[in-house]
């Protein structure tokens, strides 16, 4: 029937008529359905990092490459002069290249925990992230993010653990604040546990209430002892029992006035590794 249809300006209804298809495909678009004006709007360009920030990233690549002297280290940067950015690049950037590192346990972790202590920060971490991702991550591999945190430091009611634990090969961020970590830690020590086996990075925001008791005992529980003092071998000993890279983000790498033991311990958490970079 179609090879009888005779060139004429019918033939594509004859068309459209033999294949079942409504008369309306054959019509042409009406000048008039046409806008005369159209606006596009381009997307919002990703503003590049600044000197001081990029430098930072290159210092933390040392990190996450396994390549540093130590798995602790302490950035410290002013408010607002953007640290959330910066590291979470970093790590973005990592896990778009397939987290390689010469450290098999950090090569092959499946998690970056994020520590902050409110759900504000807790939530700029979380925007960070995905923003970052949109822009900097691998196109072929999708990022999971998951948000652990609650009102009152409580649990919230749609996190997911068994999905947590159901992700352990697949890169993802966990974000948490210190206070459901450690109902996590108090109720739930299989999937702290999980957390500890299989994590590679942890950062903490605010790092300088790393001090406290309840990030210290967190941190014990992820198979960090605080315990170890230097010898005569080991000059800076790896508090990490799982060899997890551990990175402070503060304003004050301090407490109090300065000179005091609470200080002292602080600097010795991060190993006295702490990065201050130049800004301009």
């Amino acid at each position: 029937e179609i090879e009888n249809i005779k060139k004429s300006s019918r033939m594509l209804r004859e068309f459209a008529t033999i294949l079942d298809l409504p008369p309306a495909v054959t019509e042409k678009t009406r000048s008039s359905q046409m806008e005369s004006t159209i606006t596009v709007e381009s997307l919002v360009r990703y503003p590049p990092l600044y000197d001081y920030q990029f430098s930072t990233g290159r210092y933390l690549r040392k990190f996450l490459f396994g390549r540093a002297a130590s798995k602790r280290t302490m950035v410290t940067i002013p408010t607002g002069a953007g640290k959330t950015r910066l590291v979470v690049e970093a790590l973005v950037e990592w896990i778009a290249e397939g987290k390689p590192s010469d450290d098999e346990q950090i090569k092959n972790s499946s998690f970056i925990l994020w520590i902050a202590p409110s759900k504000e920060i807790c939530e700029q971490a979380v925007d960070s992230f995905e923003e970052n991702y949109k822009h900097r991550g691998n196109p072929k591999q999708s990022l999971t993010i998951h948000r652990v945190w609650g009102k009152g430091g409580s649990l919230p009611d749609d996190v997911d653990t068994a999905q947590i634990s159901e992700d352990v090969g697949v890169s993802g961020v966990i974000v948490a604040n210190i206070q459901s970590l450690t109902k996590i830690k108090n109720k739930d020590p299989e999937l702290m546990n999980t957390l500890a086996e299989n994590t590679g990075v942890i950062v903490v925001d605010e790092a300088h209430g790393i001090t406290t008791n309840e990030h210290r005992s967190v941190l014990k529980s992820m198979g960090f002892d605080w315990s170890l003092r230097a010898t005569k071998d080991k000059p800076k000993p790896e508090f990490s029992t799982k060899g997890i890279v551990l990175i402070g983000l503060t304003a004050t790498d301090f407490r109090g006035s300065g000179d005091n033991e609470s200080t002292k311990l602080l600097k010795r958490m991060f190993g006295n590794e702490i990065f201050h970079p130049i800004i301009q």
